[in-house]
């Protein structure tokens, strides 16, 4: 069955551990969200490098946030009743 996404609204299957347009993670099990989490995040720095960022702190700061959002992803794995 098709659901609507909570983040893009996109349609999504029922099934789906995240969705394939926006990358929201529903999965609650939490080695599947780092899983997701820590791919999602290379592709965000895959496509950062490709711009040719003029200043690396840019990139740095990026990288930087990234790590942020992904210990508290590893530290905080959401629960079924959370939005």
């Amino acid at each position: 069955m098709l659901v609507r996404c909570i983040e893009c609204e996109g349609k999504v299957s029922d099934k789906a551990v995240s969705c394939p347009k926006c990358g929201m993670i529903f999965s609650t099990d939490p080695k599947i969200r780092r899983d997701l989490f820590k791919k999602k995040v290379d592709e965000i720095l895959k496509r950062l490098e490709k711009k040719s960022v003029k200043d690396k702190k840019d990139l740095e700061i990026a990288e930087e946030i990234l790590e942020v959002l992904n210990n508290n992803i590893e530290n905080n794995p959401k629960k079924d009743d959370e939005k």
